[in-house]
């Protein structure tokens, strides 16, 4: 079983996914969790989300806070795919160019569709899943074996309360 604990490491997390999290309503409080969660041990964090990110937030979540969103836009942590490119390919361009410092992607995506263009292997040896519960987010990763899931492993990365 792979235990990751992220340290002095470039975090690339879906934001749009994070805010998601499984559910069909976004929440800005997912992603400062995220944020709480991964800002430690000096990672280096980018959260990439679709530019319509913004709009649904401030639709459909009465705790949005757009203040904080642009401040994060403002120091560079959140990054708005410009209009015809997509968050997952934003994601996995800012990842592959910068393989040079071993990139963790933070989403739930697996990214199939771009499987013709990428490294798999490079991917998935990359790619972190999450689980947002009760304020606390786990990751985990899951090991392949002969192309079955085997095992796998959740983690407290921290507490955000």
């Amino acid at each position: 079983m792979l235990r990751y604990n992220p340290n002095n490491e470039l975090l690339i997390i879906d934001a749009s996914n994070i805010a998601f999290n499984g559910t069909k309503s976004p929440k800005f409080d997912n992603l400062v969790i995220a944020r709480i969660c991964l800002d430690i041990n000096r990672n280096k964090l980018f959260f990439i989300a679709d530019y319509r990110l913004f709009f649904t937030l401030k639709k459909r979540d009465k705790n949005f806070i757009e203040e904080i969103y642009h401040k994060w836009k403002d120091e560079g942590i959140l990054i708005e795919s410009p209009n015809g490119i997509t968050a997952d390919e934003l994601i996995l361009e800012f990842a592959w160019s910068s393989v040079n410092e071993n990139p963790k992607i933070i989403s739930n995506d697996k990214f199939k569709e771009y499987n013709e263009k990428l490294d798999v292997k490079w991917l998935e040896s990359n790619l972190l899943l999450f689980r947002i519960v009760n304020n606390q987010l786990f990751l985990f990763k899951v090991e392949e074996n002969n192309k079955e899931k085997t095992k796998q492993e959740f983690f407290l990365v921290k507490d955000s309360a």
